[in-house]
C-alpha cells in the first residue's frame, strides 16, 4: 500500500484530534457541503477523537474505536439518513460524509424523544483504496 493513502487519511482525520460527527435527515452533497442537519433542541454534533486504523491489502480504513453517542432527542421524531464529519462543532469544513448503513445496505433510522442515536464501535468508517 502506498504511503499517500495513510498520509492523506491522517491529514483529514487525525487520531487524537477532535472532529465533530453530525447527523443529517437528507443526503449530504460533498461538493457543496450541503444537506439538512438534524433539527432537535437536544441535538448537537459529537466531538470524537478515538479512531482506529485498519490496514488491508489494498486499502486503509479509519474507524471509530469506541461508540459515538449523540445526546437524547427531545422534540418529535427525526429521521436520520446520512452522517458527516466536520472540523468544527458549528459550521466548519466538511471532512467526510456518507449514508447510514446497516448490514451493508443503505437505510434510515428514526429516533424519537429520549432516544440516543449511536454508532457502535467500528461501524463508522472512512476508507482509502489503493489507486483511488
Amino acid at each position: 500500500m502506498a504511503g499517500l493513502g495513510a498520509t492523506g487519511l491522517e491529514r483529514v482525520l487525525p487520531v487524537g484530534t477532535d472532529v465533530y460527527v453530525a447527523l443529517y435527515s437528507t443526503e449530504v452533497v460533498i461538493t457543496t457541503e450541503s444537506g439538512t442537519e438534524v433539527s432537535d433542541s437536544g441535538y448537537a454534533r459529537v466531538a470524537f477523537d478515538d479512531w482506529k486504523t485498519v490496514v488491508g491489502a489494498s486499502s486503509i480504513r479509519r474507524t471509530n474505536n469506541t461508540a459515538i453517542v449523540f445526546p437524547a432527542a427531545v422534540d418529535g421524531k427525526v429521521t436520520v439518513r446520512w452522517w458527516a464529519i466536520w472540523d468544527a462543532d458549528i459550521g466548519g469544513n466538511l471532512i467526510a460524509a456518507g449514508p447510514i448503513m446497516v448490514g451493508g445496505n443503505i437505510t434510515e433510522e428514526e429516533i424519537g424523544p429520549g432516544d440516543q442515536f449511536r454508532f457502535d464501535a467500528e461501524t463508522l468508517s472512512i476508507v482509502v483504496e489503493d489507486g483511488i
